[in-house]
């Protein structure tokens, strides 16, 4: 059956009866109807299809990894109130303002180009993605020379990229230029929405962003159009509407408007803490505009990029390549959680060389490091590692009515190593009330539904 027709069906059925949505038969109805077609499961599956690590899936990640991710330094020349390292939070790490030495840099490039070369690889002349992180990656930058001199790899193409507070682009244009870097700017707004951003003595950073990114729109409009794009923090100091606003009208550009991570917060500062922080949807729905500017920021808002996760998960026409289509198997395997296989996606490697499967997991879960004598990343080690952790949630996962589509990260429950509680458990009644919602979302955005198939899923 086409992916569209239920979907269809049901904006037809309420076009032309008067629908009370609220009413909870109406779309037990419709769950009923999605699981006679083959379109969702409401039952916790038995295990078909699950999937437990094995050194090779390992090696295979690593063979065709897809992004590369350097914490260049540990140092930034910016001491902004709500950054994750400043004074709301007790969870971060110790920051001991180190720079990534170049030979771990080179160390880490040369393991893998030979991995490019092993039997696992499968990417001949696919696109990698390197990227630097900070602190502030402008800050180090004999290392990202470094790296892009290595970055010759015979068998894969590249690109890079780089997260800047663009207070040091002046002294970096022709760098970033003539390799073509793509670079996420940190700006909350105008000046005064981005007051928080703040140099180490205090002093504004916003005048010299705008001068830097000015000079550079004027200077390189081609680079500048399709390289530059802006991620943004919302807080009491601003608004979507002002966020929004600021950047179509300076720089034509629609920004990434992030919340502040409301986690590891220290209990002398929540109050602060929670004085500052402004939630994204509160925010939106105070506008008059409110449809027009959700329906523009599209994914970057939590309803869709749910709504998405869920057609990825539980419709049954998604495949993750052409060869999986043509064989006619879309029974996608997944793990007991939500956590991404190690490597499938990116490689993090921290200032001070431990190797991470993402920047946002705690560095007391590395799975390897690196240093000036070369990459140390046991396969087998890791697989067993993810294993145990699999196994010690296996009893809640075994009766989560969300198994198959779980988005939990294991690395971000308390007690992992020892009796992990997961919060994203869904019992019969969680997840009846999961599909409910969602179903309710896509028949109010029936637009976007066909655009999620049509752009995200399909393209």
């Amino acid at each position: 059956m086409h992916p569209y027709i239920p979907f269809i069906h049901f904006e037809r059925q309420a076009a032309e009866k008067t629908i009370e949505r609220e009413d909870f038969e109406y779309y037990k109805k419709k769950i009923a109807y999605y699981q006679s077609h083959g379109i969702i499961s409401e039952k916790p599956v038995s295990g078909n299809g699950q999937l437990y690590l094995s050194p090779e899936l390992i090696e295979e990640s690593i063979s065709n990894l897809k992004q590369i991710v350097f914490e260049t330094t540990e140092k930034c020349n910016l001491q902004c109130k709500y950054c994750y390292y400043g004074e709301y939070y007790h969870t971060a790490p110790e920051r001991k303002n180190q720079d990534m030495p170049v030979e771990y840099a080179k160390k880490m490039m040369e393991y893998l180009s030979k991995k490019q070369l092993s039997e696992f690889n499968q990417s001949w002349n696919h696109w990698m993605y390197i990227s630097f992180y900070g602190g502030e990656p402008m800050m180090n930058m004999p290392l990202v020379k470094s790296v892009i001199k290595a970055g010759k790899m015979k068998n894969r193409q590249i690109a890079y990229s780089m997260t800047t507070n663009a207070t040091l682009l002046n002294k970096n244009v022709p760098l970033v230029v003539d390799n073509d870097i793509h670079l996420t700017i940190s700006l909350d707004g105008n000046k005064e929405n981005n007051s928080y951003r703040v140099f180490r003595n205090k002093a504004q950073t916003f005048d010299k962003i705008l001068s830097n990114l000015k000079k550079l729109q004027q200077q390189y409009p081609i680079y500048y159009e399709k390289n530059i794009k802006f991620n943004a923090v919302l807080h009491n100091k601003n608004s979507v509407q002002e966020i929004y606003d600021f950047f179509q009208t300076e720089f034509n550009k629609k920004p990434a408007i992030l919340e502040l991570n409301n986690s590891g917060i220290a209990e002398e500062k929540s109050n602060e803490f929670y004085a500052t922080y402004r939630n994204r949807n509160e925010s939106l729905s105070q506008l008059e505009n409110y449809a027009q500017l959700e329906s523009e920021l599209f994914l970057d808002m939590p309803s869709y990029h749910s709504a998405l996760i869920f057609l990825h998960q539980y419709i049954q026409f998604v495949y993750k390549s052409y060869e999986d289509l043509l064989s006619g198997e879309n029974r996608i395997l997944w793990t007991s959680t939500g956590t991404c296989i190690p490597f499938s996606r990116k490689i993090f490697i921290t200032a001070n060389g431990k190797i991470l499967p993402c920047e946002k997991i705690a560095q007391k879960f590395a799975l390897g490091t690196v240093d000036e004598n070369g990459v140390y990343l046991d396969a087998t080690e890791i697989a067993n590692k993810y294993n145990t952790y699999y196994k010690t949630l296996s009893k809640q996962c075994a009766v989560c009515y969300r198994q198959q589509a779980c988005n939990q990260c294991i690395f971000f429950l308390e007690n992992l190593e020892d009796k992990p509680v997961c919060h994203g458990f869904m019992d019969k009644n969680s997840m009846q009330k999961y599909l409910t919602n969602t179903i309710s979302f896509f028949e109010n955005h029936p637009h976007d539904y066909s655009r999620m198939m049509k752009d995200v899923i399909i393209s």
